[in-house]
C-alpha cells in the first residue's frame, strides 16, 4: 500500500513537473514574444500618429506656398545680390519726378562689408554726471554731380554689403517730406541714418543720409577634379 501511494505520488510530481518545465519552456517565451509584438506595435502607431500628425501640418502650410515665396521675392528684392547702382539711382530720380522736386545732388560711396554695430557701455564715475559728448559734423562740400562713383565691391567671405548714399532735394516742405517717406517704403531697403531741413524764402532744402545694402548669394565651391597621368615607358 505504502508502495502504490509513492509510485502514484512520483507520477503526480512528475507530471507537474512536465507541465512546469512545459511553461517555463514552451509558453512563457511565446508570451514574452507576445507582450514585446503588442509593444512594438503601440511604438510604430504612436509613430504614424505624429507623422500623420507632421504630415497635416505640412499639407497646411504648403497651401500657402505661394504667400511664403512672394514674401521671400519681395525680401530679396529689399537686400539684392547685387548692389545694382544704376536701377536704384532710376528709381530716386522716379521718387524725385513723382513729387516734383527738384533732385540737387546724390554721392554714393564704395561698397563696404557690413560691420554690426556694438553699444558700447560708457564708464561712469560715482558721484559725478554723466556726460555726453556731440560730435560737431564737418561742413560737407557742395556738390551738383548726380553720377554714382564706381563702387568697389568688398570681399565676397565679407558677408551682407553697405553702400553708403548722400541725397539732396528742393521743394515745398510737403514735396521733401512726401520724398523722404517714399524712399524710405520703396521695394529697395534704404535705411535713412541722418536727416536734416533748411529753407531759404520758403525754399526747402532736404539732406537725406543713409544705407542700402546687398546680400551675395553664398559661394559654392567645387572641388577640383582629379586627374590621372599615363607614363609612357
Amino acid at each position: 500500500m505504502n508502495r502504490d501511494r509513492i509510485l502514484t505520488l512520483a507520477i503526480v510530481g512528475a507530471i507537474a513537473l512536465v507541465g512546469i518545465l512545459g511553461w517555463v519552456i514552451g509558453v512563457s517565451p511565446i508570451l514574452s514574444q507576445v507582450a514585446a509584438a503588442d509593444d512594438e506595435r503601440n511604438s510604430v502607431t504612436s509613430t504614424n500618429d505624429l507623422n500623420a500628425t507632421k504630415l497635416v501640418a505640412l499639407k497646411k502650410q504648403f497651401e500657402n506656398i505661394g504667400e511664403t515665396q512672394a514674401k521671400l521675392d519681395k525680401l530679396r528684392g529689399s537686400i539684392p545680390a547685387v548692389p545694382d547702382m544704376p536701377t536704384l539711382l532710376r528709381t530716386i530720380k522716379e521718387y524725385g519726378d513723382g513729387q516734383g522736386i527738384t533732385l540737387k545732388s546724390i554721392e554714393v560711396s564704395g561698397v563696404t562689408a557690413y560691420v554690426a554695430p556694438v553699444a558700447a557701455t560708457p564708464a561712469v564715475t560715482p558721484g559725478s554726471p554723466a556726460v555726453t559728448s556731440t560730435p560737431t559734423p564737418s561742413p560737407a562740400a557742395p556738390t551738383t554731380s548726380t553720377t554714382a562713383p564706381a563702387a568697389t565691391p568688398a570681399s565676397p567671405s565679407s558677408g551682407m554689403h553697405v553702400i553708403p548714399i548722400k541725397i539732396s532735394v528742393s521743394g515745398t516742405y510737403e514735396q521733401v517730406m512726401a520724398f523722404a517717406g517714399a524712399i524710405q517704403s520703396g521695394p529697395r531697403l534704404f535705411l535713412v541714418t541722418a536727416f536734416g531741413l533748411s529753407s531759404v524764402k520758403g525754399l526747402f532744402t532736404g539732406d537725406l543720409t543713409g544705407n542700402v545694402y546687398a546680400l551675395p548669394a553664398p559661394l559654392t565651391v567645387v572641388a577640383p577634379a582629379s586627374t590621372a597621368t599615363a607614363t609612357t615607358p
